[in-house]
């Protein structure tokens, strides 16, 4: 949980799993397995998920422009 906590407060930011895993205090394998063991699928896809996610309901719901949304999901 601490995992997945982590990760969906970084929709903004660019990714990197050692980063993560450095800050959690993990190796990068071992997060990388846990969450894929824990979830079905790798750290990286769960996070492209949950900013497509973000960025249709923003898209939907808000008159933001694609740029801005791809911003503010984390694609500059």
């Amino acid at each position: 949980y601490q995992i997945l906590k982590a990760v969906s407060s970084r929709l903004d930011q660019p990714f990197s799993l050692s980063s993560l895993a450095e800050e959690l205090g993990y190796c990068e394998d071992y997060v990388g397995r846990v969450f894929r063991r824990q979830y079905g699928v790798s750290v990286g896809r769960y996070l492209a998920r949950l900013r497509l996610q973000k960025a249709r309901q923003l898209l939907r719901d808000t008159e933001k422009s694609i740029r801005q949304v791809g911003a503010e999901v984390g694609y500059p």
